[in-house]
Formats: structure tokens, C-alpha cells, sequence
């Protein structure tokens, strides 16, 4: 039974990986918009590493 409960879990959690995925490339694609290349993945990295959306202006920084 632990094993089946193991797989559940497995697959939710794996369900999740997938969407954060898809969630992280659509975030991207927005930003690159937004800023140039260089620009886009500074703020990017900037937000994953807060762990939340952020919105940085040119020439902003990372707390």
C-alpha cells in the first residue's frame, strides 16, 4: 500500500514539476518581450531566486 500511495505522489508531484515548467517558459517569453535578451534573463533570475513575481524597471536591481 505505501508503494501505491508512493506513486500517487510521484505522478501529482510530477504533474506540478510540469505546469512550474510551463509557467517559468511563458514567464520568460513575457519578459523577453518586455526587455532585451540580457535584460529579460537578469530579471528572471532575479524572480526565481525571490521565489515570486516581481516587476524590475531598466536598470533595477535584485534585493
Amino acid at each position: 500500500m505505501n508503494d501505491f500511495k508512493a506513486l500517487i505522489k510521484f505522478l501529482i508531484d510530477g504533474k506540478y514539476i510540469l505546469f512550474t515548467m510551463l509557467l517559468c517558459l511563458l514567464s520568460l517569453h513575457a519578459l523577453e518581450s518586455k526587455y532585451s535578451d540580457e535584460e529579460a534573463t537578469a530579471v528572471y533570475a532575479c524572480e526565481l531566486q525571490q521565489g515570486k513575481w516581481i516587476e524590475i524597471e531598466r536598470g533595477g536591481y535584485c534585493d
